[in-house]
């Protein structure tokens, strides 16, 4: 009777292992996909955006601005603010950064050819609140040119508009804060 009872919880013993380790495993190949998943967004994100050293011809254009003395903080009252500006930039690659992480599995296999395929249904009204600002800055009108050509703009071209957008307005903003920076330290220094 004994010997029974050691083998039925010897029995149930190993069951239980072999449930847990199962379970472990079913956690792990979890984590790993996930963490594959993650991996996946990261580059298709920074695929999509960029920084301003991806668009060379937009970051010379705010440094010879920069470099003749053309540019500052607010030059013009009655122009928009650059924090505003910003966030009217932010906001629409915030939407750019929202529609990646809502990609099914299989369009993440895919990478951003939904993105080139899909229509903007917004077009260009998305980007009403920074089309008059695009039009002024010539590297980003140029690429503005090309996308508005076949009167349809998909997401991929919205997203490079706005970020291009941004990333110039943020490269500005550290040009001055740099060059601010400088002129205080040199200040203190005498």
């Amino acid at each position: 009777m004994k010997k029974t009872i050691l083998r039925i919880v010897l029995a149930l013993t190993c069951l239980s292992l072999v449930f847990i380790g199962f379970i472990f495993i079913a956690y792990f190949l979890d984590r790993q996909k996930q963490k594959e998943e993650m991996v996946l967004l990261d580059s298709l994100q920074k695929e999509l955006r960029p920084d301003i050293d991806s668009y060379p011809k937009l970051k010379k254009y705010y440094l010879d601005l920069f470099n003749k003395g053309l540019i500052s903080q607010d030059i013009d009252a009655s122009y928009k603010p650059m924090y505003q500006r910003v966030e009217e930039a932010e906001l629409i690659t915030l939407n750019c950064s929202i529609k990646i992480y809502d990609l099914t599995e299989d369009e993440l296999a895919l990478g951003l050819k939904k993105f080139d395929n899909e229509i903007n249904t917004e077009g260009y009204d998305s980007l009403h609140s920074i089309m008059e600002d695009i039009n002024k800055i010539p590297p980003i009108a140029r690429v503005f040119t090309e996308y508005k050509a076949d009167n349809k703009i998909t997401d991929r071209e919205l997203c490079t508009l706005a970020n291009m957008y941004e990333r110039g307005l943020n490269y500005q903003s550290n040009l001055i804060e740099n060059e601010f920076n400088h002129q205080t330290k040199s200040e203190v220094l005498q």
